[in-house]
């Protein structure tokens, strides 16, 4: 498993040059210095490795925000952190980071098969929902004025049909983080006077999370969910 490991960590830093449409396994062997026919051995070929790679990439870029985000006993602060880290991973990884947003249509767009697209897709899933209740934990924990907790998946659909300014703030800045890559790329390409997207991205979640920070709490019977602690998960 070391090998494999070591394979996938080649392809990855392999992707931050030149991106899913360029990668070729022949020159990760070459890294690695391996054959081709290990390469086959593990992973089925260069489609199989490019997933996994994709997928690993996603995965860990994931796991980062977590750790970040929940290493601040402030969810405001925790909540700058997750679009800094967004931000240093499309500053990185350009094009790639791109494609690891919509996973499913970067496997359509590279022809790669079915079977591989779905023995990925819950590792992908899995990822993105623990990134989605961070998110929303945060921004619950902002409004409420608490320092930050994780709450129970369970509870987040909850959270999201009594607390439309929490629900509001989630999408509008998971929006515009999923849609830097893009941005990022086109702004490369053809670089616009005066304007920086990351700079831009960074203005407006100020905005969003002061207005969310700000926003009076009606009194009403709603439910604090932070009062049942049987209900939070730590991983």
């Amino acid at each position: 498993m070391a090998r494999r490991e070591a394979i996938l960590s080649t392809s990855i830093e392999y992707l931050a040059e030149v991106g899913p449409s360029q990668f070729e396994s022949k020159e990760v062997a070459n890294r690695c210095g391996i054959t081709q026919s290990q390469i086959n051995y593990y992973f089925g070929g260069r489609d199989g490795l490019l997933m996994d790679a994709m997928t690993t990439l996603h995965v860990r870029h994931s796991d980062e925000i977590i750790e970040r985000v929940e290493g601040q006993a402030d969810p405001y602060e925790g909540m700058l952190v997750y679009v800094d880290t967004v931000i240093d991973f499309v500053t990185t990884y350009g094009a790639t980071s791109s494609a690891t947003s919509i996973p499913e249509l970067f496997a359509r767009s590279e022809g790669i098969e079915t079977w591989r697209r779905e023995a990925n897709a819950a590792q992908v899933l899995d990822s993105s929902e623990r990134v989605s209740t961070v998110l929303v934990s945060a921004c619950y924990s902002i409004w409420r004025g608490r320092p930050y907790r994780r709450m129970n998946r369970a509870k987040i659909g909850v959270v999201a049909l009594t607390n439309p300014r929490v629900t509001n703030s989630v999408v509008l800045i998971g929006m515009s983080c999923g849609g830097l890559a893009r941005v990022w790329t086109q702004h490369l390409a053809r670089p616009t006077f005066g304007f920086d997207p990351r700079k831009l991205l960074r203005r407006s979640a100020r905005m969003v999370l002061d207005d969310l920070r700000r926003s009076p709490q009606v009194e009403t019977d709603e439910t604090d969910y932070y009062d049942d602690d049987s209900g939070e998960i730590t991983s």
